[in-house]
């Protein structure tokens, strides 16, 4: 029966991850996560700070537990489960209980100067105290490793208690940049990875984050080294299993440097001690050669049957035993002082061993008793700025109030000015009416009187005017009279001149009947307001 013949799986595709990128944490963080942790695993971010690396991560896909030392997330998820208060390096998780860390320390020796005026995170470094929590919360200790030493120091340390809580097979993300410091070249991303390795991670990938955007200095007076605008995600494996793990070629940074040096002094003395005994033992080997070089002459000798020569040769195998003997007493000492050297340096080994791990206990203790005291000291630092922020709240309150009490005073105070204001206007405009009124009624009741006093001139005018033409018919009719009783001759003259006198009383009548109207009219005439220009006359 033949066996099916294998075909290969897969297909054809550009869709990959890539082990460098050009943009922010957040895209290229998802991607990691995508490719090296699989869903609902459960995940601590033991640096979480503002929670800037989960941007992009769907929340729920994860089991988050998410930490720091100060915790500053702004609005919570609630997928996530957070903690306040939690060093990086004594995590409050059981052994072996986590799938995955996240570690991202601050990585610029800058953040770990002990006077607060010398740290970074301010101008062109802003952007990094914006990302992480505070700083200044990794307080080195008394005689604690100091400026980029201090950056490496916090990884390990973080590394070990990481290596604790993971299981077999873990993966631990990592976060780093390399930086110049004290004018030295310092790869941190490579003294991590040598330093991990020693302690039983494997280096399963890496990625290179390069900036988007140049970056400046503000004062530059000679470059000497690049300015670095990329950063690193390391991803290490917890090795499992009995496979040999591949490893770069490193120190332990976890060993003592003491202990280190005893181990190395250690071959050497026993070299000396070794060729010492290789003396001793090259001295009896000449010894017993010098004794093979005289046996013949004394055998020779013997043949002979000379007495002296038998007394020379068993004088010579007296000394040559003696030799021997203090040859091996020789040998066994330099071997018994070598022994003791040995065992001697084996306890003070152990002695150092367990001095150093009572060190480690009381730092570890301090560390928490420090770490509780911080939180203490935190918490009531928190509760005094609840305390302040709640009374600046009520003063802003308060001064609110007044400003705004203050504003509808000065409100109702311009109210009642305008409304003054308009009264005032109100009142002068009613009493400039008023005193129009008045001025237009003085004004018609002068007219009205003048009016009357035309009226009166003008009905005098009519009455005297009628008085003179009575008086006038009653001289002519008395005139009449006297002359009818006068003559009779006069009559017939006088109706002779009838015709002509009739003609001029009628002419007479018709001009005092004129005279009234001409005499209206010049009153006419007389008024003001009335005048007329005078027509031009009519030339001849």
């Amino acid at each position: 029966m033949t066996e099916a013949k294998r075909v290969q799986g897969g297909e054809s595709t550009s869709d990959l991850v890539t082990s460098a990128h050009v943009g922010d944490n957040a895209e290229l963080f998802r991607k990691i996560m995508q490719l090296h942790v699989p869903p609902r695993s459960k995940v601590a971010d033991v640096t979480y700070g503002k929670g800037v690396f989960w941007r992009r991560v769907t929340p729920g896909t994860y089991d988050l537990l998410a930490s720091d030392i100060e915790l500053s997330a702004g609005e919570q998820d609630m997928f996530v489960r957070y903690r306040d208060g939690v060093d990086c390096r004594a995590l409050p998780y059981e052994d072996e209980s986590l799938d995955c860390v996240v570690l991202d320390p601050p990585y610029m020796e800058g953040f770990y100067r002990r006077a607060h005026e010398h740290r970074a995170g301010s101008g062109s470094h802003s952007a990094f105290r914006d990302a992480y929590a505070d700083s200044s919360t990794y307080e080195a200790e008394d005689g604690a490793p100091k400026w980029h030493d201090a950056v490496t120091d916090l990884y390990l340390r973080a590394g070990l208690e990481a290596r604790r809580v993971l299981r077999e097979g873990g993966m631990l993300i990592v976060k780093c940049q390399d930086e110049v410091s004290a004018n030295k070249q310092r790869l941190t991303h490579v003294e991590i990875i040598t330093g991990y390795e020693d302690m039983g991670f494997y280096c399963k990938d890496l990625f290179v984050l390069v900036r988007s955007n140049a970056p400046g200095v503000s004062r530059l007076l000679r470059q000497v080294h690049a300015r670095k605008s990329h950063s690193y995600f390391l991803v290490f494996e917890r090795w499992k299993g009995k496979a040999k793990r591949p490893r770069s070629v490193c120190w332990s940074p976890e060993r003592d440097a003491e202990q280190a040096r005893e181990e190395l002094e250690q071959p050497r003395r026993e070299r000396a001690v070794a060729a010492e005994v290789e003396a001793a033992g090259d001295a009896v080997v000449e010894v017993t050669a010098g004794e093979q070089a005289v046996l013949p002459q004394v055998e020779m000798v013997a043949g002979g049957g000379s007495k002296k020569a038998a007394a020379k040769k068993t004088t010579a195998k007296k000394n040559a035993s003696a030799k021997k003997k203090t040859a091996a007493k020789k040998k066994a000492s330099v071997k018994k002082t070598a022994a003791k050297k040995k065992t001697a340096a084996k306890k003070k080994t152990a002695a150092k061993k367990t001095a150093a791990k009572k060190t480690a206990t009381k730092k570890k203790t301090a560390a928490k008793k420090k770490t509780a005291a911080k939180k203490k000291t935190a918490a009531k630092k928190k509760t005094a700025a609840k305390k302040k922020a709640a009374a600046k709240k009520t003063a802003a309150k308060k001064k609110t109030a007044a400003k705004k009490k203050t504003a509808a005073k000065k409100k109702t105070a311009a109210k009642k000015k305008t409304a003054a204001k308009k009264t005032a206007a109100k009142k002068k405009t009613a009493a400039k009416k008023k005193t129009a009124a008045k001025k237009k009624t003085a004004a018609k009741k002068t007219a009205a009187k003048k009016k009357t006093a035309a009226k009166k001139k003008t009905a005098a005018k009519k009455k005297t005017a009628a008085k003179k033409k009575t008086a006038a018919k009653k001289k002519t009719a008395a005139k009449k009279k006297a002359a009818a009783k006068k003559k009779p001759a006069a009559k017939k003259k006088a109706a002779a001149k009838k015709k002509p006198a009739a003609k001029k009383k009628a002419a007479k009548k018709k001009a005092a009947k004129k005279k009234p109207a001409a005499k209206k009219k010049s009153a006419a005439k007389k008024k003001p307001a009335a005048k007329k220009k005078p027509r031009a006359r009519k030339r001849a």
